[in-house]
């Protein structure tokens, strides 16, 4: 029985890809052999990968669109980001078909492995999933955090175990269901890409969390124990890592003193490198298959939401990449208003608001969205980034 180490990646992440595989390979030996572990890449790609691309990494690849473990509707109603997200769901659905799998651990492609992965298979209990919390307790005198996280997800979608089990195909195939029709990256309507999805993995399906602060450390849980030690680190996280300069920054802030960011900004730097090194040996990278028509024209937000919504509606082209003279008299405030109460009903109320520009308001706009906002029931949850964005309008 064999257990996997899976990703995601498009190309433009060839470089973190290789640098995961590369990290697994260095923990067990290159050769792999006398290991059941195995790495496992789904590859969202135009072209065949560059022919410096080692010959064991492409083995360990899967093309997405050739093995049809995509939607090709979700091909073009998704951006890159929230794509490379929704496709994590028919990963699973694939994993559950590998009859030698004794457990698969899905890692983001900008992960690394600084210690041996066995330490992953030391965290299961009873349960056939696996989930990462964000956090494990909450970042003293900060509510910012906590609100972050609610908007986003109590579950880090960068690391999750499974198990074969009954329930967890069943998970598999809700999972892939949710990211395939609701994996858009909309805080404000209560959605970002499969995180707020598995928020609701410990009432759906049976679910333990990963105890050990060692594993998928990123930005939002680097703390004192893991610089001096009393926390040793197995599997580091480095999202919203800006690996265009020198040294590695953050896109984003630390939840952590002066030194501890240092300390992690080390080993972001660390971690720059080793991503330079690949991708400067591996030359220009193909682009994103899905971010243009096919007369090279660009797909924009309101284009794929807009699609989505008449998919919905049965009025649908069946190759939207081959028309977009349908998209031409398109109004983007029109299309997104459409897409977020399509979406949820609730933002109804406010999706006119939200989409609009402050500059396209009424002199009267300060009274009009302190009435919608008043209008909102207590009861309904609306998150707190709308409420935020809301009231930045009204002051614009």
């Amino acid at each position: 029985m064999t257990r996997y180490l899976c990703t995601v990646f498009t190309d433009s992440y060839l470089p973190q890809a290789l640098t995961l595989w590369e990290s697994l390979r260095a923990q067990i030996g290159a050769s792999g052999s006398g290991s059941d572990w195995r790495f496992l890449a789904l590859r969202i790609g135009a072209a065949d990968p560059p022919t410096r691309v080692p010959e064991e990494f492409r083995d360990a690849c899967l093309d997405a669109t050739a093995h049809d473990l995509d939607h090709p509707g979700a091909r073009f109603w998704y951006d890159p980001f929230e794509y490379a997200n929704a496709i994590k769901g028919a990963l699973h659905r694939h994993m559950t078909t590998r009859s030698d799998a004794r457990e698969w651990w899905y890692v983001d492609a900008d992960c690394v492995l600084i210690g041996h992965p066995d330490r992953l298979s030391e965290q299961w209990r009873e349960a056939p999933i696996l989930a990462s919390p964000h956090r494990r307790e909450p970042v003293a005198g900060d509510r910012g955090w906590d609100l972050r996280f609610l908007g986003y997800g109590v579950h880090n979608g960068g690391l999750l175990g499974v198990r074969p089990a009954p329930a967890a195909t069943d998970f598999t195939r809700w999972f892939a269901d949710r990211l395939t029709w609701l994996g858009f990256a909309e805080p404000s309507l209560g959605l970002f890409v499969d995180q707020r999805w598995l928020d609701l993995l410990p009432s759906y399906f049976p679910t333990d969390r990963i105890e050990d602060a060692g594993l998928n450390v990123a930005y939002w849980n680097f703390s004192p124990a893991h610089v001096c030690g009393r926390q040793p680190v197995t599997l580091l996280h480095f999202s919203q890592l800006d690996l265009t300069g020198a040294p590695a920054a953050l896109k984003t802030d630390l939840p952590a003193d002066g030194a501890t960011q240092r300390s992690f900004l080390e080993l972001a730097e660390d971690y720059r490198l080793r991503v330079l090194r690949w991708a400067r040996r591996l030359g220009p990278m193909s682009p994103y298959p899905f971010a243009a028509f096919h007369d090279g024209s660009p797909i924009t937000k309101a284009m794929r939401r807009a699609h989505y919504c008449d998919v919905l509606d049965g009025d649908a082209a069946e190759d939207p990449f081959a028309e977009p003279h349908r998209f031409a008299a398109l109004d983007p405030r029109e299309a997104l208003e459409r897409f977020s109460v399509r979406v949820n009903p609730d933002a109804s109320e406010f999706a006119r608001l939200l989409f609009t520009r402050p500059g396209d308001l009424p002199r009267r706009r300060r009274a009009e969205i302190d009435e919608v906002l008043a209008a909102i029931p207590a009861r309904k949850l609306i998150p707190a980034l709308a409420r935020r964005l809301l009231r930045a309008v009204r002051r614009g």
